[in-house]
């Protein structure tokens, strides 16, 4: 049976190999969507059970298109299948999702940090950025070879279109022309922010991440050492940790209401240590999700009444979570009633 988040029908129009190792996939663009730069999408493949796989629009929201670049990875069923998917073929996607986007307000400086396949997201977050004509823009790609690194000539061009605006620097750890190699440590990021891009005289400055898991929490690590505020570090993550089982602070029965944005109201009871969104699939009721460990906020709700504590949360900002966001994926109630509302 189709998850009732599944809405559209996506049909492929045009494939573009990357080496051997990526493809871009070009898809018609939906009647009617909409989405913002950095944010992904979430495929639906129904098999013996639902199978789902979330891809980074590499496209930009205004292009006639949707694109997603897949990386094959051994093993892996649902990348050989995107890489085989003959043209015509339609697969089933979610309304894109994420906060892995540019505030409606860009401060003066911006800086991304991007590791393999995290590219995917930060390159038309880049592209937007460069489109604002106030804002400084800073990328650090770390790559294997440059026959691995996506949307390089690209990020060149725009690099010679933008001249002294876009600083781009670039991280290969298997260079191809017998140098040697650079990647990307604690110490050599350090030194990179604190001398060639100054970012003493950035305040305001925003970090968005997107790599893999260690690679993050090692940038996140030395811009917190270099003081840059929690905040102001914005994390794209593809792979989703094993949510560790904890008790929460308070054991008890819970009663909760979802008000949707048409105001239909359901309501669910939720035992002792059950996530809200746990419970609410045993009783039937749909919340969309992906990750279901903290990762992607596809299940947020705004929590207008009562308190919830979360096992996990690797998206919300603390500005977020003081303003009623939550994970019902990770949300265990604290209070006897709980109130949401779905965001619109």
């Amino acid at each position: 049976m189709l998850s009732p988040d599944f809405i559209y029908s996506l049909t492929l129009s045009e494939k573009v190999y990357f080496g051997k190792d990526y493809v871009h996939l070009y898809f018609e663009k939906p009647n009617g969507s909409t989405y913002q730069a950095g944010q992904f999408i979430t495929l639906f493949l129904p098999d013996q059970e639902e199978i789902r796989r979330s891809y980074s629009l590499s496209s930009q929201p205004e292009e006639a298109y949707w694109r997603i670049t897949v990386k094959r990875t051994p093993n892996g069923y649902f990348s050989r299948l995107l890489f085989d998917l003959p043209l015509g073929a339609k697969l089933m996607a979610q309304v894109p999702r994420g906060q892995f986007v540019l505030p409606d307000l860009l401060p003066s400086s911006l800086c991304f940090i991007a590791a393999g396949s995290g590219i995917s997201p930060v390159f038309p977050l880049v592209q937007k950025a460069l489109a604002h004509k106030e804002t400084e823009v800073a990328l650090l790609y770390s790559f294997t070879t440059q026959s691995k690194a996506v949307f390089l000539e690209e990020l060149k061009a725009l690099k010679q279109q933008y001249g002294q605006r876009f600083s781009l620097f670039l991280f290969p750890s298997q260079p191809s022309d017998g140098s040697l190699p650079l990647r990307l440590s604690n110490l050599r990021l350090e030194n990179l922010l604190l001398t060639e891009w100054n970012i003493r005289s950035k305040a305001q400055a925003l970090f968005y991440l997107c790599g893999p898991l260690d690679f993050m929490r090692m940038v996140q690590m030395t811009l917190r050492f270099l003081g840059v505020e929690k905040e102001a570090i914005i994390k794209e993550q593809f792979t989703f940790p094993e949510v560790q089982v904890q008790r929460a602070p308070l054991q008890l029965n819970a009663k909760v209401t979802m008000e949707k944005t048409n105001g239909e109201k359901q309501e669910w009871s939720v035992t002792p240590n059950q996530s809200i969104w746990e419970a609410a699939k045993n009783q039937g009721i749909f919340i969309p999700y992906n990750c279901r460990a903290g990762v992607c906020a596809a299940c947020s709700m705004r929590c207008v009444k009562g308190k919830v504590w979360h096992s996990a949360n690797e998206v919300l900002t603390d500005k977020e979570l003081a303003a009623g966001w939550i994970l019902t994926c990770t949300a265990v109630p604290q209070s006897k009633e709980i109130y949401l509302k779905v965001k619109g």
